[in-house]
Order: C-alpha cells, then structure tokens, then sequence
C-alpha cells in the first residue's frame, strides 16, 4: 500500500505502523485517521505555546498532585523515563532533547499519542 503521509505527519505514522507486525490490529484505521487528519492541516497554524497558557495547567497539576504517594511519584517517574526513551528511539526528537520542559512544544499531543498507540 503507498501512503501519501505529509512531512509532518511523517514521524508519528512511522512510530505507529511497523511493516514487521503487518496483522498489527487497527493498522488501517490508523492509517485512514492520520491521512484524513493530514488533509485537515492548515499552513499557517498557531504554536501552542501562543494558545496554551501553560501557568494555569501547572497550577492544576500542583493541585491535583497533593495527595500523590511516594509509588504513584515513582511510577509517574519511569513512564517518564520510557516515553521519553521511545521518543529518541522513533526520533520523534533529538538524542539531547527533553520532552518534558516547561514550555511543551506544538507537537507534544501527537508525541504523546504516537507514545500510546505503541503501547
């Protein structure tokens, strides 16, 4: 099957669709979301750095963290380690990137779930 993926796309279909699984369930209709999505893109799209006011998402987070234990920390902590890891791995980003950051890129939704459906 020949795909017309476009460039920025391109990284997150090629985490999610392995030619050695090709029984890999969903597969199409992963292939069929990513290509509708692709069609969907505009050019001149906002950075979510400029839309997300990530000072309100942090003040949630402290919030809502109050009552973690030590575990759920360190379970947080290698789920961390491992999308972090697999995001090298795909070269979804550099070798010397930190995906978690205070100012999340545009494409951490896509990094993210490209990280799950690889699960």
């Amino acid at each position: 099957m020949s795909l017309d993926v476009p460039p920025n796309l391109a990284a997150l279909f090629q985490a999610i669709h392995n030619p050695e699984q090709p029984d890999r369930p969903f597969t199409d209709e992963i292939t069929d979301d990513l290509e509708a999505e692709g069609e969907t893109l505009v050019d001149d799209i906002e950075p979510m750095a400029d839309v997300f006011d990530v000072s309100k998402l942090k003040e949630f987070l402290l919030d809502a963290s109050k009552g973690v234990t030590n575990e759920t920390e360190k379970e947080y902590k290698r789920l961390m380690r491992r999308r972090q890891e697999f995001l090298k791995s795909k070269r979804l980003i550099k070798a010397d990137d930190e995906f978690f950051t205070t100012k999340p890129g545009p494409l951490v939704p896509l990094h993210i779930c490209a990280w799950i459906v690889d699960e």
